[in-house]
């Protein structure tokens, strides 16, 4: 696990729309159809936070994610894994740096807007301890966050806000 740096933006774009291409499968081709990030806006997806990449044995990045500090809360903002990776545990240390990094930020928390029934969506987070979270009982900035997250043309009933306390 290693940070983003210069020239990961080009093979972490093409990563994304092979992720993004699963969507497609579960009846959200509208997520499929958006295009690669370019590299400023790989950048600015850890907006002042963290983007971490998984790596293949030959250095070759097969996975991503970037998170940041919002209020205290860290926000998982993308976490991404190349379909010929999934089943391999990088979703899972992915998702446990994210962890730790939101522990050397001392936030008190890390929490994501996803899907609430793909597998590989709030399942997947549950069985890492989150939670789905009253979106009355968040603060504010959590709920505007996950409203600005919310993927054009999808139904906001399926999604939802998890949280995961530390």
């Amino acid at each position: 696990m290693r940070r983003f740096r210069a020239g990961d933006a080009g093979p972490l774009a093409e990563l994304e729309t092979r992720a993004a291409a699963v969507f497609s499968e579960y009846g959200y081709p509208g997520i499929a159809a958006e295009p690669a990030r370019t590299e400023i806006a790989f950048e600015a997806l850890g907006f002042g936070g963290v983007i971490l990449v998984a790596e293949t044995q030959s250095g070759i990045p097969a996975g991503f994610a970037a998170a940041g500090d919002e209020g205290g809360v860290f926000w998982l903002r993308e976490m991404s894994v190349d379909p010929g990776h999934r089943r391999n545990g990088l979703g899972s240390a992915l998702l446990n740096a994210i962890l730790e990094e939101a522990g050397r930020h001392s936030c008190r928390a890390v929490a994501l807007s996803t899907f609430r029934d793909l597998p590989f969506n709030a399942p997947f987070y549950a069985r890492h301890g989150f939670k789905i979270a009253d979106e009355e009982g968040v603060p504010a900035m959590l709920r505007t966050r996950m409203q600005t997250e919310m993927p054009p043309g999808v139904d906001p009933q399926t999604r939802v806000l998890m949280m995961r306390h530390l």
